[in-house]
């Protein structure tokens, strides 16, 4: 999750490869509109969780997925990848997350 220690962590030494080409974070990576086959029970108890956990009605969605870089790398291009559907199929994705794409590139350094 965003707000845990390990990201805390890992902002502390790192940068967000999205964040750094695109000047935030995206809108969300997880979940995507996946449609998973749920009986009604278990739909109720995910929304009565996400009511309880995080207090909201809609469900929850965030960005858990990043590709942290340091200061040795600097990023040419980054963007969110697997964001649609299937053709013959709109419920049908490749994950219930979004993938992040990343050019990176060492650049030169000069010696003095």
């Amino acid at each position: 999750m965003p707000e845990t220690p390990a990201i805390a962590l890992m902002r502390q030494r790192f940068t967000s490869a999205y964040a750094a080409y695109h000047g935030h974070e995206p809108e969300y990576t997880c979940p995507t509109p996946l449609k998973k086959r749920r009986s009604w029970q278990r739909r109720l108890g995910k929304y009565l969780v996400n009511v309880w956990i995080h207090r909201n009605l809609r469900p929850w969605r965030g960005t858990l997925d990043y590709v942290f870089i340091n200061q040795h790398l600097r990023v040419r291009d980054c963007q969110l990848i697997l964001t649609e559907p299937a053709p013959n199929d709109p419920t049908l994705y490749p994950s219930d997350h979004f993938g992040i794409a990343a050019e990176l590139e060492i650049p030169h350094q000069t010696k003095r």
